[in-house]
């Protein structure tokens, strides 16, 4: 079973599974949150490779 996922529009932080108040990172309001599958739908994300651990996305 797969968690909903939120994405806020301010600072691109990731919640699984929990819709948060505010944004734990940047402080947005929950109004300023989407779902992944939303934000998918509006933006095309781009996979940059930083190095062989870790990779950037960029939308």
């Amino acid at each position: 079973m797969s968690k909903e996922q939120y994405v806020c529009l301010v600072c691109g932080y990731n919640m699984v599974g929990f819709h948060p108040e505010t944004c734990p990172f940047c402080g947005a309001g929950q109004e300023r949150f989407i779902t992944a599958d939303e934000c998918s739908a509006r933006y095309r994300v781009a996979a940059t490779p930083v190095n062989e651990k870790v990779t950037r996305l960029n939308s």
